[in-house]
């Protein structure tokens, strides 16, 4: 469900998002297992299925520079008001990913707009893609054509047997941005995409195209709702099912990970963003 991805490079490695703390060991045994010196620590965003491990990776990779958005930077190097957050929105889920270790400030790098690393012959261009979080990027490894979501064009995963894709839009998610940064993604033509949740898209440049009008129709459907007067989550789920096929069959699903979790967090985030300020 959750993705990491360790890109090598002769004998130096980049790891593009860390997974959440409780699952730090796995990780760090993976890259481990490789033989190759981790040098860079690239984070999509800092929300704790993201990035929660990357301070106990730091540790145990002395050396190891970890690149983040610069809304995000601060926050990695003392968690405690992202972890509070954190809690706040996902309660038990927070303490399954577990609470983040705080990264060395010398070892974070903040990444303006077209940042780019330059290792092993390689370059990862970043693309500030804020709309799922204020602090996300996007990463295109530029020879291959391919570029590391991270949530910045919704999930799709396998998950017990069922395809599930959509829009992850929890709250506070900002929808003009969002589909500014799909159109940004487009423009740049990928060949193929890895999302943070999960594996790798072919025909990229496709798949972002109908993940655009998808996200539209998910909006749209939502303010359609709300000016009817329909502001309860769960009569806007419906709603929306009633009249997006895609979020018909995840509102549906016999699994409440996908039809309460996944479903019910982005229709509350659309809620959140697109209903009349009081």
């Amino acid at each position: 469900m959750i993705a990491s991805y360790l890109i090598l490079l002769g004998d130096t490695a980049v790891l593009i998002d860390t997974g959440p703390h409780s699952t730090w060991r796995r990780v760090y045994d993976a890259v481990r297992s490789e033989g190759a010196r981790l040098e860079w620590i690239i984070l999509t965003h800092i929300h704790l299925d993201h990035a929660g491990a990357s301070g106990a990776l730091a540790r145990m990779f002395p050396g190891v520079k970890v690149l983040v958005h610069p809304r995000g930077a601060r926050h990695i190097v003392n968690p405690e008001k992202l972890w509070s957050a954190s809690r706040s929105v996902l309660g038990p889920v927070a303490d399954l990913y577990g609470k983040p270790e705080p990264v060395p400030e010398g070892s974070v790098v903040s990444a303006e707009d077209g940042y780019v690393v330059e290792v092993g012959g390689e370059r990862f261009r970043i693309l500030h893609t804020p709309g799922h979080a204020s602090h996300h990027m996007s990463i295109y490894l530029e020879r291959h054509g391919l570029m590391f979501l991270g949530d910045s064009a919704g999930i799709v995963i396998e998950y017990e047997g069922e395809v599930v894709q959509l829009p992850s839009t929890p709250p506070p998610f900002k929808p003009d941005a969002y589909l500014n940064s799909v159109e940004r993604m487009i423009e740049s033509m990928p060949r193929e995409a890895a999302p943070g949740h999960y594996g790798t898209i072919v025909d990229a440049t496709d798949y972002l195209r109908m993940h655009l009008g998808e996200v539209k129709r998910w909006i749209d459907a939502v303010k359609s709702a709300l000016e009817e007067g329909i502001t309860d989550i769960d009569k806007v789920a419906e709603y929306v099912a009633n009249h997006v096929p895609t979020a018909s069959k995840l509102y549906s699903s016999s699994n409440p990970v996908i039809s309460k979790m996944f479903y019910y967090g982005t229709i509350w985030g659309l809620v959140e963003a697109l209903k009349p300020s009081s």
